[in-house]
């Protein structure tokens, strides 16, 4: 599955940066987040209640950081099994001054095995294109654009 968009922000690139790099703000706009903490700069340990069609359930992982590059870019990576399936994903976050705001573009792509893999269609997309829209609506209204 491969999901690529942009958002832009009215904030600044720093405050974006920021706000991507604040567990709480994480924690309340990622959808189904339960518990989301920044461990150092290297990962984010997360547990997460999905509900997407077959796929329901509390996971719970780490994303490892791949690539800091503040306030501009940062590489996310994660590979989980269970015994839904497994996940090998990848994203790549770029932040660019647009006036004086920020946009914020992405990359991502994940390898689905498993029960996990029959969300890796046209429902799925639309489903994480959703969340997405979901999360990027709320971090707007955190730092105020």
């Amino acid at each position: 599955m491969d999901l690529n968009g942009s958002h832009k922000f009215s904030a600044n690139r720093q405050v974006v940066w920021d706000a991507l790099h604040n567990a709480a703000v994480l924690q309340g706009c990622v959808p189904g987040a339960q518990q989301m903490s920044w461990q150092g700069d290297s990962a984010i340990a997360a547990v997460v209640n999905v509900g997407v069609g077959p796929i329901k359930g509390t996971f719970n992982g780490t994303i490892q950081v791949a690539e800091n590059s503040a306030p501009s870019r940062i590489r996310l990576v994660l590979n989980r099994s269970g015994s839904h399936g497994s996940v090998n994903a990848q994203a790549v976050i770029d932040l660019a001054d647009d006036g004086a705001g920020t946009v914020l573009s992405y990359q991502g792509n994940a390898q689905l095995t498993g029960q996990v893999a029959m969300a890796d269609n046209m429902l799925g997309k639309q489903a994480a294109d959703m969340a997405l829209g979901s999360f990027f609506k709320c971090l707007s209204s955190k730092i105020g654009g």
